[in-house]
């Protein structure tokens, strides 16, 4: 199937999806106070002073900080490709770039397209943290858990395509926009329960070495949040962590070709 797309027209797709997504003001403002947010907390670790943001408790904020930080972007993006297809399909428009392309191209353009603009964010703010902490030396970044937060990084970016895909068959799925906010209601509880688990120890919720932390780091897309930190704190193995990250990837991909089947039988309904 691969060898009959027509992959100038899945480009031309793609850019048109990027641009709708880079034309909103509130994803470039979320992204500017997110970043500022993140070098204002990374040279408070640095600063050498003896304060909330100085030492271990000041490399947590960032720690937090960055996973929150990412957090949102998640949110924030994952919806997009869902919303344009339901958007599309509401006001008519479907048919027509039906008519010049195939359901196939369509729909890996707009994932291609929506995919581009969302990893990009992410990857820019998971940078934005590491120049900042490297801009000013003082020793206090050698103390940075660079290896979990490379982990975190990994981890969120099959992550964003999984949920992605999901806002995806759910705007197949419905026919108007109004049904879309609803439908995405329970993706929206399934994200905010995996970015949450972070945090279970913290309110004495379980524990990062043992029970179930560690079972669901297994399961996409728990695994998402679960995995770097049974790794930061409970110190799992190497090989544990990457095992649950190529489970994350393969998941995503069976939702990215479902949600593709999906598309082409239901697209017209």
């Amino acid at each position: 199937m691969i060898r009959h797309l027509d992959f100038g027209v899945i480009a031309t797709i793609a850019r048109r999806e990027a641009a709708l997504s880079l034309r909103s003001l509130g994803t470039h403002l979320t992204l500017v106070v997110l970043a500022a947010g993140m070098i204002y907390l990374a040279c408070g670790v640095l600063e050498p002073r003896d304060d909330l943001f100085a030492g271990e408790v000041g490399i947590t904020i960032v720690s937090i900080f960055l996973f929150v930080a990412l957090s949102i972007v998640i949110m924030m993006n994952s919806t997009l490709a869902g919303a344009s297809i339901t958007d599309e399909r509401d006001n008519k428009i479907t048919e027509i770039l039906l008519s010049a392309t195939r359901p196939e191209e369509l729909y890996i353009g707009k994932l291609f397209g929506h995919a581009l603009v969302g990893i990009g964010q992410l990857i820019v703010l998971w940078a934005v943290v590491v120049l900042s902490l490297f801009s000013i030396d003082t020793g206090a970044n050698s103390d940075f858990p660079w290896f979990t937060a490379v982990i975190v990084l990994a981890f969120f970016l099959p992550g964003y395509l999984l949920f992605t895909a999901l806002h995806a068959i759910t705007g197949v799925l419905v026919s108007r926009n109004e049904d879309y906010v609803f439908a995405q209601i329970p993706i929206l509880f399934l994200l905010l329960f995996s970015l949450s688990i972070p945090f279970a120890p913290l309110v004495n919720w379980g524990s990062s070495s043992e029970g179930w932390l560690v079972a669901i780091s297994w399961v996409p897309p728990l695994s998402m949040g679960a995995a770097p930190l049974v790794h930061l704190v409970g110190n799992g193995a190497v090989w544990l962590v990457v095992s649950s990250w190529l489970l994350l990837v393969f998941s995503t991909l069976i939702l990215l070709v479902l949600g593709g089947k999906i598309f082409h039988r239901r697209i017209l309904v």
